[in-house]
């Protein structure tokens, strides 16, 4: 109950918050683009290496990327240490409304995506704190409940897996 009653406050400030502003894009194929960030939750180790291959392939292909998880056990996962473009928030890197540090978060935030690309069904209050924080040309989302909203917003069912959302992003975009 208190987690809920944290996540709601949470939510009510960030709207508060001013938004980082971007003016109208045209929506550009994956192969037009320079730079995608994406932000994915959980930190489950299966959904995590399928888009670090999927992001080698980019790299691949020439383009910069940048991944920013929020975990909230204890210890951290063994597959998230020392992964470079990877930024990882820990429960201990936020506040009691799970605001993240600017310390946490400022690797990420400080670059500006042509898409920031968020992989979550649902809202997960520091990825949307680190949202919000980032500028990007356009923002990608899975989440229609998303409290800040996106450019372009893929409408999946909650729990649907990384691999159908990327999937859809390369058929689409």
């Amino acid at each position: 109950m208190l987690e809920g009653l944290r996540n709601k406050l949470s939510l009510i400030k960030l709207q508060k918050v001013k938004r980082s502003t971007h003016g109208l894009e045209i929506l550009r194929s994956m192969g037009e683009i320079d730079r995608v960030g994406f932000l994915i939750g959980g930190a489950v180790e299966q959904p995590f290496e399928f888009l670090m291959t999927f992001c080698q392939q980019l790299e691949l292909e020439g383009k910069q990327y940048a991944i920013c998880t929020y975990n909230d056990a204890k210890e951290l996962p063994s597959f998230l240490v020392a992964r470079p473009g990877v930024s990882v928030i820990q429960a201990r890197d936020t506040n009691w409304l799970f605001e993240p540090k600017r310390e946490a978060i400022s690797d990420f935030t400080q670059q500006r995506f042509d898409y920031l690309v968020e992989l979550t069904t649902q809202n997960i209050s520091p990825l949307l704190w680190v949202k919000q924080a980032t500028k990007s040309r356009l923002r990608i989302g899975y989440n229609p409940t998303c409290p800040l909203g996106d450019d372009l917003s893929f409408s999946m069912q909650e729990g649907s897996t990384i691999e159908a959302q990327i999937k859809a992003l390369n058929e689409y975009v």
